[in-house]
C-alpha cells in the first residue's frame, strides 16, 4: 500500500490481514522484524528438541 501524505502509517490497516501498518525501516518495523526472528528461532529449536541421535538412553 503506498504512503498517503498526511496520514500516519499506523493509522492504516493491512487490506489483507487487518493488522496495523508501520513505516518500513522505522523503529517499530525493526521491533517487528526482531520479534519475528526470535519466533522463527524458537520454532526451529522446538523442532530440534524432538530429534534424537539414539544415544540418550544408553548407559
Amino acid at each position: 500500500m503506498p504512503h498517503r501524505r498526511g496520514v500516519p502509517c499506523r493509522d492504516n490497516k493491512c487490506p489483507n490481514c487487518g493488522r496495523t501498518m508501520f513505516r518500513e525501516g522505522g523503529y517499530h518495523h525493526q521491533l517487528f522484524l526482531e520479534k519475528e526472528k526470535k519466533k522463527e528461532e524458537q520454532e526451529k529449536n522446538k523442532k530440534g528438541e524432538g530429534a534424537s541421535d539414539g544415544n540418550h538412553d544408553q548407559k
